[in-house]
């Protein structure tokens, strides 16, 4: 069975992640759920990812070092409250899918609230970068869905090996790892993180394309600034020709070294730089090499004749904004 999760439960940018006002509208949109848990000084599961409140509240101090009425009285101070995880499986009426990320390693204490606390629950899965929780649960209880989280860093080769493992029940694989030729050797279910645009990735997958090392965004980026940082290859280079209508957040491309340039026609002559030739010769160069048939359009559909029904049509299909390459309407 397949399951569509939402990240953090942030179905909705202008959501709280991790909260329930957040967990809510994912279940009413039918969706599941991945979260990330953490345990307080007096053993209370939240659903909250970061280990320190530093980031989201201004206070330096972490989760573990905390109880919990006090954390409730911080992050209700900011209309921000952290969530008991005890709360979202009673939300989730034990018929949406959850999947729980522990986050920091769990002490046994820990694991034991948590097992009390997941004891009736069917729709879910357990899983954290850090093997040894897996280990451990799986010494405790042997029947549980436990899986494993796998960071970018890793090469297939181990990905595989760890998929071996007998407590692992399945695997969850950063997106590059949809390229992989071999995942087929994989005997153990795949989740993939975490994917934004779950079309365009379909396209890539369907037709079995490599991430590439170039992007040239020759329409509206805003749209599709954050697929093109999750698409591109790592250390490759994305160029952009329109005025971005909003700001970027350019952090997305820093854990894969990515050049971000921008290309405009007449920046040559509104600067009268002394490479002003170029622009002419780069014209006459790409003309020729059209003529040649070297270069060729990215045409990739053709709707015929031109007339009303097929404008409307094109329009429709350009509004899904699902295709890739150019449509066009001949005679």
């Amino acid at each position: 069975m397949a399951h569509l999760l939402i990240h953090r439960g942030l179905a909705k940018k202008n959501f709280t992640e991790n909260t329930i006002t957040a967990f809510r509208y994912c279940f009413k949109k039918n969706y599941g759920i991945e979260t990330d848990i953490h345990c307080t000084k007096d053993n209370k599961i939240v659903c909250f990812h970061d280990f320190n409140l530093k980031d989201k509240f201004k206070i330096n101090k972490s989760l573990k070092n905390i109880k919990y009425q006090e954390l409730l009285k911080i992050s209700k101070s900011k209309k921000k409250p952290i969530p008991l995880l005890k709360d979202l499986i009673k939300l989730s009426k034990n018929k949406k899918f959850l999947m729980l990320e522990i986050k920091p390693l769990f002490s046994k204490e820990n694991l034991k609230v948590l097992l009390n606390e997941i004891k009736r629950l069917k729709n879910y899965s357990l899983t954290s970068f850090k093997e040894k929780n897996i280990i451990n649960l799986y010494k405790k209880k042997k029947n549980l869905n436990l899986g494993l989280l796998i960071p970018s860093t890793f090469t297939f080769k181990k990905v595989l090996e760890k998929s071996k493992k007998k407590y692992v029940k399945f695997l969850v694989l950063e997106k590059k790892f949809l390229r992989e030729k071999k995942l087929n050797k994989i005997k153990k279910k795949i989740y993939f993180y975490t994917i934004k645009d779950k079309k365009l990735f379909n396209q890539f997958k369907d037709k079995n394309l490599d991430a590439p090392d170039f992007i040239l965004c020759m329409g509206d980026p805003d749209e599709y600034f954050e697929t093109m940082a999750e698409l591109i290859a790592p250390q490759g280079s994305i160029c952009l020709l329109a005025n971005a209508g909003k700001d970027y957040n350019i952090n997305l491309l820093k854990a894969k070294s990515i050049t971000l340039v921008w290309e405009m026609m007449f920046t040559r002559s509104m600067f009268t730089t002394d490479d002003l030739i170029k622009q002419h010769e780069l014209l006459n160069e790409v003309a020729s090499l059209v003529d040649s048939g070297k270069v060729k359009t990215t045409l990739t559909q053709t709707l015929t004749p031109i007339n009303l029904a097929n404008i409307v049509k094109a329009h429709a299909i350009i509004e899904k904004r699902e295709m890739i390459g150019k449509l066009v309407i001949t005679h």
